[in-house]
């Protein structure tokens, strides 16, 4: 845009704009317009219009400070306006020359500077004024709470040390006895002898009768006998009976942790390409389903 001076006519008497002409609010953000301007600087309002199109200004500048607006003349006719921010019309501005258009940029300025003064200051006595009801909210509720009746104690109830201790669930036990019946292959035991033994060392008729709280010892307790040196390592295991540790130790497995019987299935099958569904072809397979097994619980863990 070429620099344009601005003509001084003596003679005629123009009505200097307010500052309520010049800058106006809308949301908090101070504006000016191309019919403020052109009335303030004494241009024909036409030429202002064209200087703000012919601006050699960014896109992204011109859509955050020339808005299109409109405004309605002394015949009722639309017609249109830009609306300036402060930077839009410091850009515009740069192009009027001569002391009085410099006057009436400092008026300008001037004018934005009050005004986002005056808004800032609206601000903080909204935000002044939304903390002050905050504070009266909270006093309210607080002096609320404190005329309202305690509640009432809960009912008494008895220590944990007089209450009925909780059995073992059919899992647990289940588990339990798949655990006795890997002991007894290993150490050539009957499975009466080991239950008996379990029993008499905590002091119960049966299973049944064991505490949960005993569980966890008695678990340990029958893995610790598990791999004691076996009573006759020489004589060989039959089938049969590494059948039944094969299915009490899986059956352990399955009931102490989150493995389906069929996951236990499908990792002895990928381990020892031995299928339990098809049976042990020989006592060598069994030994290896056996270690198997254990080797998977002692990797993935159980919850006892």
């Amino acid at each position: 845009m070429t620099e344009t001076e601005i003509p001084t006519t003596e003679t005629q008497e123009v009505l200097e704009p307010t500052i309520e002409d010049m800058i106006q609010a809308e949301d908090g953000v101070p504006f000016t317009t191309s019919l403020a301007i052109a009335q303030a600087f004494e241009k024909n309002h036409f030429d202002v219009l064209k200087a703000i199109k012919n601006l050699e200004c960014s896109q992204s500048f011109t859509d955050s400070n020339f808005a299109v607006s409109e405004y309605t003349d002394s015949t009722g006719r639309k017609l249109p306006m830009y609306r300036l921010t402060r930077d839009g019309f410091a850009f515009l501005a740069m192009g009027f020359t001569g002391k009085k258009a410099a006057a009436w940029k400092e008026r300008f300025l001037e004018a934005f500077n009050a005004m986002e003064a005056a808004l800032l200051q609206q601000q903080r006595q909204k935000e002044t004024q939304r903390l002050e009801r905050q504070r009266q909210k909270e006093l309210a509720e607080q002096k609320k709470l404190e005329q309202m009746e305690p509640p009432a104690p809960h009912p008494w109830e008895k220590p944990e040390a007089f209450r009925s201790a909780r059995k073992l669930t059919r899992n647990q036990t289940e588990a339990l006895m798949g655990l006795l019946n890997m002991e007894c292959l290993l150490q050539d035991r009957q499975p009466e002898d080991a239950l008996k033994e379990l029993l008499a060392f905590f002091h119960i008729a049966s299973l049944e009768d064991m505490c949960q709280s005993d569980y966890r010892n008695a678990v340990f307790s029958v893995a610790k006998r598990m791999f004691l040196s076996s009573k006759n390592t020489e004589k060989g295991q039959n089938s049969p009976r590494y059948t039944a540790a094969i299915n009490g130790l899986a059956s352990f497995w399955n009931h102490s942790s989150d493995f389906t019987r069929g996951d236990i299935q499908t990792y002895i099958k990928n381990k020892c390409g031995i299928s339990l569904q098809e049976g042990l072809a020989s006592d060598l397979d069994g030994l290896k389903v056996l270690f198997a097994l254990w080797g998977g619980i002692s990797h993935y863990g159980i919850k006892i």
